[in-house]
C-alpha cells in the first residue's frame, strides 16, 4: 500500500485565544506576518 502525506498548519492566537487548523501555506504565511503563532504539522497515512 503507498503512504500519502499530508501538511497542515495550526494557527493560534495567544491575545484572543483563537485556535484553527487550514492546509492552505498562503493563509498560514499571512497569519504568521500579522503575529500569530503557527506550527506545521506533517502526516503521512497509509
Amino acid at each position: 500500500m503507498d503512504s500519502q502525506n499530508f501538511i497542515e498548519y495550526e494557527i493560534s492566537d495567544h491575545v484572543s485565544g483563537e485556535l484553527f487548523i487550514t492546509d492552505s501555506l498562503v493563509e498560514a504565511m499571512a497569519y504568521y506576518e500579522r503575529g500569530w503563532y503557527v506550527v506545521e504539522r506533517r502526516i503521512t497515512a497509509g
